[in-house]
């Protein structure tokens, strides 16, 4: 994540959309997406479209952007690695059911990694 990622992340809005992004139970689905060769961000996508499409349209893009980069700190939490096309190019893939999220990074997972999501789930308090 760069410098701008983490700016917005400081944000009132960036604060809320992080504890969506980092709530437990969103582990098991971008890990499961992963395993079904899908984009990660598309586990959290029915939270965060409403949060998402109420900003500024100029603001709209930089929070997408923010919000796969910190999703791709956790899958590298978890063990993933970026997928890469027969090219050598990271993978993306369409986001399915999603008014804001177009395009979303597709992640390698072994089946070890679940264990790393096995911690048990606490979630945080969502406004």
């Amino acid at each position: 994540m760069n410098k701008n990622h983490e700016a917005f992340f400081k944000t009132a809005v960036g604060q809320r959309i992080e504890v969506v992004l980092r709530q437990p139970y969103h582990r098991y689905g971008y890990l499961l997406l992963s395993f079904a060769g899908q984009p990660a961000i598309g586990a959290a996508t029915w939270e965060l479209d409403a949060r998402i499409m109420v900003l500024p349209a100029a603001k709209r893009g930089h929070a997408k952007q923010a919000c796969g980069a910190l999703v791709g700190e956790i899958m590298v939490e978890l063990g993933a690695r970026r997928a890469v096309t027969r090219s050598g190019k990271a993978r993306s893939a369409r986001v399915r059911a999603s008014q804001a999220f177009t395009m979303g990074a597709v992640w390698v997972v072994e089946a070890s990694a679940l264990e790393a999501a096995s911690t048990p789930l606490a979630s945080q308090v969502l406004d």
